[in-house]
């Protein structure tokens, strides 16, 4: 899959859960990486977003994951 053609930041379902995902496999050393290489073109995407978006932010986005998954 294109990386480029996930549609969400979702935590549940988007970009946040698989950046956290390849995050958590990383340092319990499930996979092997630098995860600055490895997750560099989410984070480019995220941010990019984000400046699109200034008045939404990260911490926003988690905690109306949060609510969803209370």
């Amino acid at each position: 899959m294109d990386i480029s053609s996930v549609s969400t930041l979702s935590f549940c379902n988007g970009l946040l859960g698989i950046a956290w995902g390849i995050l958590y496999l990383i340092e319990h050393e499930y996979m092997t990486g630098n995860a600055d290489i490895v997750l560099k073109d989410i984070d480019e995407i995220i941010i990019s977003n984000c400046l699109e978006h200034k008045n939404v932010c990260i911490e926003d986005i988690i905690k109306k994951e949060k609510s969803i998954l209370s």
